[in-house]
């Protein structure tokens, strides 16, 4: 039988995992600051670094303003599930947002995180040798994504 504080321990699990609200985040090279919260278009993050230091959860959106210019590799942590992908994606127009690697190993990486879906219309720039994205024991529910070697 289990016992009072098990059944409330599950209870308060159940509750919270219920519970949990996913977030949708922008982020801005032009008009971003890594001190906003980056929930709205009017408070975008600025940098992929501010990113790189999040884990983000089932559901959540990461969007990055159409036209806007990044250098840098873009560390993607955290799982989606089965039902409730992790999404990255464009906002506020309809050129690409364009993330340069720029020497990284990628300009996206995932790695051992599934259920992740990428817009098409986030560019990537790469250089000799260079993956474009690295996948290591993942899922996707859709993805737009391809590897050159030269």
């Amino acid at each position: 039988m289990l016992s009072t504080k098990k059944i409330t321990l599950i209870i308060i699990s159940i509750f919270l995992l219920g519970n949990a609200k996913s977030q949708v985040y922008y982020v801005s090279s032009s008009l971003g600051n890594d001190q906003n919260d980056g929930l709205s278009i009017q408070s975008p993050f600025q940098s992929i670094e501010k990113l790189n230091s999040m884990v983000f959860s089932p559901g959540d959106s990461i969007n990055f303003k159409s036209g806007d210019y990044w250098e840098g590799m873009f560390w993607l942590k955290g799982s989606g599930v089965s039902n409730n992908s992790i999404v990255v994606d464009i906002y506020g127009g309809v050129g690409k947002a364009t993330i340069n690697g720029n020497g990284y190993q990628s300009c996206i990486l995932i790695y051992n995180d599934e259920y992740i879906s990428i817009n098409k219309d986030i560019s990537t720039i790469f250089y000799d040798n260079q993956i474009i994205f690295i996948f290591f024991n993942i899922f996707c529910d859709f993805i737009y994504w391809w590897s050159i070697f030269r």
